[in-house]
């Protein structure tokens, strides 16, 4: 199933590749006959004049190279596009479907799984592409040769083929055994470097060493069991092909005797035995290994078919006027998280939702934010439901300033316009209103400044601050900001938060930092409570601040 899917996917480079192995046998094959007629000129038994068999000889010493060449040049192109695609494919699914993959499990999909189909799947099968077109040419001319030794090879070569099918479904379990521990093993490395300052401090480096080791063990043991029988199968596949070929030459020796069989056959016979047993030692192991990645390869074929469900008909997005929820409710299984929201966000005002830690608060940005998706209630910007806006253009037009604000290791501006081609005056403008140009002063190489991995050169208030640049930058329409100045000092945050107030586009700050001086500044406050909009209005209005303070 798997293979035809891929000969369809790459018809061109599969046919090169088909070309290709067919130049390669012909330059075999011409070398067995070229190496018979010589041997028979030897023994003075060859209508053939010796220096046209010279001139063969090097004419094809010559292009044998070549096809050999043609083959791997036409292999390479063939998986080199295969791993582009099927990486990208594994990208684009990641990102439209967020949070359904670990972070860990994607790294390890898009590296080693996909190498290992690669070299497991991809090469394995046009190696048995180009075996099988070097077997079968090397049969037909062995069977014009003698049919008797043709026969006993064939016979030999029979048993290699069935053992894959035998043991198909216990290797595939073990293959898929091994690739379920690498992922956990690369699960539990993530989880040692991002918690290496809890290890550290927490004086926990021995048990997590030791964890690591037994991790390690489990991981190469069952590496081990996934390719012993591929081993086994390699050895008794040799010693079946090395009894074909002992047979075929004592039966060539004796027929020789008789008259039946020249000297010169018997050196092709030599020649075409190992052109028809390489292939029989090969296929069946490429084919174990081919079926041994079958699941694996499902799983994220399962995976990457998980299409975004953006479609052509829905609308684009527009906010002329306000954001509209009503009676919104969302569950996680049986715990309903928001019980019958409803709230307005005019254009261009600001707004804050307050609420301690389980209140919903996330839930509802969330919603907003098409992470998650709602089937109860009412979620509109102007007159048109949330669901159906365009989603490419929904993301255009609205930004997140979040608690953990992820940099690349590239410069500041780079950073900012994420790559797109943004005009240097635009860019200025962005980082004059969020207030990042007194941070771009400080730098040794200004704008073009390498932040570092992770954004390491920056505080947490200096890396909010590009996130509203970037929000900036694309003139976003509504900006929500979740929890972002929580882990902030107050006097960053009121900065940060002053910033995000001074702007002309739609805001909603979500937050559980009660400070009078700020929440003052919003034209609206939202308490929420239990699921549950429980207060509204301006700070005056909300009585929970004075229950709290006091």
């Amino acid at each position: 199933m798997y293979v035809f899917k891929l000969v369809k996917s790459y018809q061109k480079e599969f046919v090169l590749v088909v070309l290709a192995s067919i130049v390669s046998l012909i330059c075999n094959l011409g070398f067995a006959y070229i190496s018979k007629e010589l041997i028979n000129a030897a023994v003075g038994k060859t209508n053939f004049n010796i220096w046209v068999i010279v001139v063969a000889i090097i004419i094809i010493s010559v292009t044998k190279p070549f096809g050999t060449y043609l083959v791997n040049k036409s292999s390479y192109n063939f998986a080199k596009s295969f791993m582009i695609d099927y990486r990208k494919s594994i990208i684009d699914s990641f990102v439209l479907n967020e949070g359904e993959m670990l972070s860990s499990d994607f790294l390890n999909t898009v590296n080693q799984t996909t190498t290992k189909l690669k070299d497991m799947f991809v090469m394995p099968f046009l190696k048995n592409i180009r075996y099988a077109i070097l077997f079968i040419g090397a049969s037909i001319y062995l069977f014009y040769i003698n049919k008797i030794i043709f026969l006993i090879i064939v016979v030999c070569s029979v048993l290699p083929l069935i053992i894959p099918q035998i043991f198909n479904k216990k290797n595939q379990k073990l293959r898929m055994d091994s690739i379920g521990e690498n992922e956990q093993f690369i699960a539990k490395s993530k989880e040692i470097t991002d918690g290496f300052e809890t290890i550290k401090s927490f004086g926990i480096e021995d048990k997590i060493i030791n964890l690591f080791e037994k991790l390690n063990k489990t991981n190469q043991k069952k590496l081990f069991l996934a390719n012993k029988f591929n081993v086994f199968h390699m050895a008794f596949s040799i010693f079946i092909s090395m009894l074909g070929i002992v047979s075929a030459l004592v039966t060539a020796t004796y027929l020789s005797s008789k008259g039946l069989v020249t000297a010169g056959e018997i050196g092709a016979i030599i020649q075409l035995s190992n052109y028809i047993v390489d292939p029989v030692t090969t296929i069946p192991a490429n084919i174990i290994s081919i079926k041994s990645v079958e699941l694996e390869m499902k799983r994220i074929d399962k995976m990457i078919a998980k299409k975004n469900t953006n479609s052509k008909e829905h609308e684009k997005f527009k906010l002329d006027n306000q954001i509209s929820i009503k009676n919104l409710s969302f569950k996680y299984g049986d715990n309903e998280v928001l019980k019958g929201i409803s709230l307005d966000l005019e254009k261009g005002k600001k707004y804050a939702i307050v609420g301690e830690s389980g209140s919903g608060k996330s839930t509802l940005a969330n919603i907003l934010l098409r992470r998650l998706d709602y089937e109860n209630g009412s979620v509109k910007f102007d007159d048109t439901e949330l669901k159906r806006i365009d989603e490419d253009d929904f993301y255009s037009n609205i930004s997140l300033v979040s608690q953990n604000v992820f940099l690349f290791n590239d410069t500041l501006k780079n950073n900012v316009c994420l790559y797109n081609d943004y005009s240097q005056s635009d860019f200025e403008r962005s980082i004059e209103k969020s207030k990042l140009n007194s941070v771009i002063e400080d730098l040794e190489e200004k704008e073009n400044t390498v932040l570092g991995e992770y954004g390491t050169s920056l505080s947490g208030g200096e890396k909010q601050r590009v996130s509203i640049s970037r929000a900036l930058i694309k003139n976003s329409s509504f900006v929500i900001m979740d929890e972002a100045t929580s882990s902030l000092d107050i006097k960053t945050a009121r900065a940060i938060e002053n910033t995000l107030l001074s702007l002309n586009q739609t805001v909603l700050v979500i937050t559980h930092r009660i400070d009078e001086s700020i929440l003052k500044k919003y034209d609206k406050i939202f308490l929420l409570e239990d699921g549950r909009i429980t207060q509204s209005g301006d700070y005056s209005d909300i009585s929970y601040f004075n229950e709290v303070l006091s």
